[in-house]
């Protein structure tokens, strides 16, 4: 199953900011039962530095700082993914409790 996401933050500011410094967490992760097919990140203004990564615990991650002034920020993120299920472990067939224990002894 394929599911599409967006995520909008907006600020307003009541004086210009000089300088910002952000880190996001909205791409999604890729996991054994879900993938990123595709993945925009689109910052207004345009920001004079941008970085992807991944944090400690294998999270995408980017950073961007704005070094000009600046009374609004708006971050959008746009993310499609592929969901499937879960792998199961193989079908167990029903015994009685005590053929299953004397099988695992």
């Amino acid at each position: 199953m394929r599911y599409r996401a967006v995520h909008h933050t907006e600020y307003r500011y009541m004086q210009p900011v000089a300088l910002c410094h952000n880190e996001t967490h909205l791409r999604p992760r890729a996991v054994a039962h879900q993938r990123c097919l595709s993945h925009a990140l689109v910052i207004d203004p345009e920001p004079d530095l941008i970085s992807e990564r991944e944090d400690f615990f294998g999270n995408p991650t980017a950073s961007f700082s704005m070094q000009r002034g600046h009374s609004h920020l708006s971050v959008t993120a746009t993310s499609e993914v592929e969901v499937g299920s879960p792998k199961r472990p193989g079908q167990v067939p029903d015994v009685p409790w005590e053929e299953a224990a004397e099988i695992l002894r």
